[in-house]
């Protein structure tokens, strides 16, 4: 197996471990609640702000 294959398959491991977890059903279930949890809480975090228009002002000259 060359290298490009193993990180290939830890790569494919990785992303379907939570779901293999499911084999145990209490501590896949949990563990699933914990991972959906901090996806939706990193997603809040990192949403973009939109931004506050507090224009247009009259440009006047200094009295």
């Amino acid at each position: 197996m060359g290298l490009a294959a193993a990180l290939g398959y830890m790569a494919l491991l990785g992303l379907a471990s939570p779901f293999l977890e499911l084999q145990d059903p209490v501590h896949g279930f949990i563990g699933l609640i914990i991972l959906l949890v901090g996806i939706r809480i990193a997603w809040q975090i990192t949403a973009a702000k939109m931004p506050e228009i507090t224009g247009p002002f009259q440009n006047s000259p200094a009295a």
